[in-house]
């Protein structure tokens, strides 16, 4: 099989804790910042297949923003919440042989992060907000992934 490519894609600055988790939306600085990332990815990336993301407020509008570049539609699914265990994603990923998109949170990401390149048990990488790391790899097995970068908003 072709390599498969992997985005990571953690959403942008949410509003503080006064509201309650699962409605925090992104500030329009973090919102600012998803838009810049997705223009640079899209015009320096190849178009995932599927875009799937967490159900919670600040990382819906974090792939809305994504899925309107690529034009495709985002897929929302319970595995992508912030605790879900790594395994569990990269389980889900083992039955995908495309290039997919995650919009997520840590410490989940990261954690899968860490699983897919170097290997379980993982160890918290720290994706920064409205980050995205590319990786690929032949099969979405432990430490069987490259990590080909990791940007953040800063970096651009």
């Amino acid at each position: 099989a072709a390599a498969m490519e992997l985005y990571l894609i953690r959403h942008g600055e949410a509003e503080g804790p006064e509201r309650p988790d699962m409605e925090r939306a992104l500030t329009p600085d973090g919102l600012d910042a998803v838009h810049k990332m997705a223009a640079h990815i899209t015009t320096h990336g190849s178009i995932p297949t599927h875009l799937f993301v967490s159900p919670l407020k600040r990382a819906q509008q974090t792939a809305a923003v994504f899925a309107d570049s690529w034009k495709i539609t985002p897929e929302t699914v319970d595995w992508l919440q912030p605790s879900t265990p790594p395994s569990v994603v990269m389980h889900k990923l083992g039955t995908l042989e495309t290039t997919v998109a995650l919009v997520g949170h840590l410490p989940n990401l990261g954690l899968v992060l860490s699983g897919l390149v170097w290997g379980m048990p993982p160890r918290e990488i720290s994706i920064p907000k409205a980050g995205i790391a590319l990786l690929e790899a032949d099969s979405w097995k432990a430490g069987k992934s490259k990590m080909h970068w990791l940007l953040s908003p800063e970096t651009l």
